[in-house]
């Protein structure tokens, strides 16, 4: 399954949106990644809405008993939000007896206030999205994760309390809503694999790796997923040496939180006679630069989008080093007008390979300069002067813009 195009009415900051994204299988001309959609916007701007937007349209069936609850979903003043989505269903969905490999749902979601309640109504029951209703099913495979990423211990991890109060599906994108939900941790259901199906769990352990190579993690330093287990525990290699995974920093272990609840789920659902890396799927990800290094953002979104190619991403962001990694057909833009109401727009310009500061001076982010403020007041403080006729401050002006009067930047190697 993949999202073709969404569109929204009056939900939270969005009065009027449209959008069309990228997908596995979209003819992009080779250069563009197929299945990356890249976020950006000011804070507020509707990024994270748009990801849950997409979340209740792909499983508009089942939203209204999964165990969601609407929350200030409606925009104010408003009595109902609207939205449409085109939805490509595939095998997964349709099954290998289907008469065309793939076909394309309209589907349209609303919520509506009721007093002081909002309620969910979701399409009709057809006979297209029979296998949504059926959890074991690899068809309908949708993952979200917001800003919180958290993970409980192994010990009170509990699949079957989670189940009895939300359904598998929305459970899978209950953290979009709710900031209590936790991933799944590797510990909880990593063990019972390699020793159930050692076949599977080789998969997995390249998948994690390939997760966790490339150029993001080059040099020893960086974790390298071991296939070891310790007390329960998922063991990492950093400098050779074996580390468990609650001892990992912070950035590492957010990262590999969520990219191992997506292994997960990817495991729960694929059929025995399929590859992990052949799911095809929806994953929707706030910030994907959340914790995480520069060198990592000038390398994650190819090497996730490479090592699971038929996964249609959709990520949010705030990094110019993210953006700098993708092209203008990978970017939307959540914009505000004048009357607080929030759009989404593609730009012509291309960032692709350019530098932090050109990214941030771009279009995409509209910022004047990247200096801080301060200094900023200083600049405008001496041209002033210069303007007014100090001989001495144009001198003084240039003297500033080229050195901050700071000490050398150079490693200090006495301490």
């Amino acid at each position: 399954m993949y999202i073709k195009s969404l569109s929204v009415a009056n939900l939270r900051c969005f009065q009027e949106a449209e959008i069309t994204l990228q997908y596995p299988d979209k003819p992009s001309g080779g250069k563009t990644l197929a299945n990356v959609n890249l976020l950006l916007g000011d804070n507020g701007s509707g990024k994270s809405t748009v990801l849950k937007a997409i979340a209740l349209a792909a499983l508009s069936p089942i939203m209204e008993r999964s165990g969601y609850v609407p929350y200030y979903m409606v925009r104010r003043g408003q009595s109902k939000s609207a939205i449409k989505a085109e939805l490509i269903l595939d095998r997964q969905e349709l099954g290998d007896t289907a008469p065309r490999a793939s076909s394309v749902e309209r589907v349209e979601t609303d919520i509506i206030t009721v007093g002081d309640y909002e309620e969910v109504h979701g399409v009709k029951r057809r006979k297209a999205w029979d296998a949504i209703f059926t959890e074991d099913s690899p068809g309908f495979l949708l993952l979200g994760y917001s800003t919180t990423r958290r993970v409980e211990s192994e010990e009170h991890f509990s699949p079957s309390s989670l189940q009895k109060s939300r359904r598998l599906r929305y459970q899978r994108v209950a953290g979009l809503f709710e900031d209590q939900i936790a991933l799944t941790p590797l510990g909880a259901w990593l063990p019972r694999v390699k020793d159930e199906r050692p076949d599977r769990f080789d998969e997995i352990s390249g998948l994690m790796n390939q997760l966790l190579a490339s150029e993001l993690f080059a040099d020893e330093e960086q974790p390298r997923f071991s296939g070891e287990l310790y007390r329960g525990e998922v063991l990492f290699q950093i400098n050779r040496i074996p580390v468990p995974y609650s001892a990992l920093a912070d950035g590492y272990r957010k990262y590999v939180a969520w990219t191992g609840d997506l292994l997960y789920h990817l495991h729960l659902s694929c059929p025995e006679s399929m590859k992990l890396a052949e799911m095809s799927g929806i994953v929707l990800l706030d910030e994907i630069d959340l914790h995480l290094h520069p060198e990592w953002q000038r390398h994650v979104v190819g090497t996730i989008a490479n090592t699971l190619p038929k996964l249609q991403f959709i990520f949010s962001t705030h990094s110019p080093i993210v953006a700098g990694t993708v092209r203008a057909d990978n970017i939307l833009v959540m914009e505000v007008d004048e009357d607080g109401a929030s759009h989404v727009r593609r730009f012509r310009e291309q960032i692709f390979g350019k530098n932090a500061d050109e990214v941030l001076q771009s279009s995409y982010f509209g910022l004047e300069t990247t200096r801080a403020p301060g200094f900023v007041h200083e600049l405008d403080s001496i041209s002033q002067r210069a303007y007014e006729g100090d001989p001495k401050a144009a001198i003084e002006f240039l003297k500033k813009l080229t050195s901050t009067g700071e000490p050398s930047a150079e490693r200090d190697v006495s301490a």
